[in-house]
């Protein structure tokens, strides 16, 4: 892959990440204000809402997926962001319990360190290009 395809890959990641992440915090704000959930079922309906379009975003649009394994890469893509949404629960649990962060911050560094984190396990692990 040369460097300038990959740069595209990754400003599309970022983009398609931009998205997500605004859907995840966004759904994760509405249900925490509105009351329907507690913080940490509402950064998990988030996380999953941002996981959804994320997943159909880099598929199609940023990695270009040629149709063949897609049940496989759906796997896999699953599995990634299911292991970050544990690490991002223990974390935000972790921020707010005893750091005493209100978790619409917490809720920001945890998305942070998701983001990076599934970055390199999508790009390397899930779309790798063999």
């Amino acid at each position: 892959m040369s460097f300038i395809s990959s740069l595209i890959e990754f400003k599309r990641f970022i983009l398609v990440g931009a998205i997500s992440t605004f859907i995840n915090y966004f759904s994760f704000y509405l249900c925490l204000n509105l009351q329907i959930f507690e913080y940490l079922a509402s950064a998990a309906f988030g996380y999953i809402a941002g996981t959804l379009i994320g997943y159909t975003l880099n598929n199609k649009w940023t990695f270009s997926s040629n149709g063949t394994g897609d049940l496989y890469k759906v796997y896999k893509y699953f599995f990634v962001y299911f292991l970050t949404l544990i690490a991002s629960l223990v974390l935000l649990e972790y921020f707010v319990t005893y750091l005493n962060i209100i978790a619409e911050v917490a809720n920001i560094i945890c998305i942070i360190f998701t983001t990076l984190t599934n970055f390199f396990l999508i790009k390397f692990f899930v779309f790798k290009k063999i």
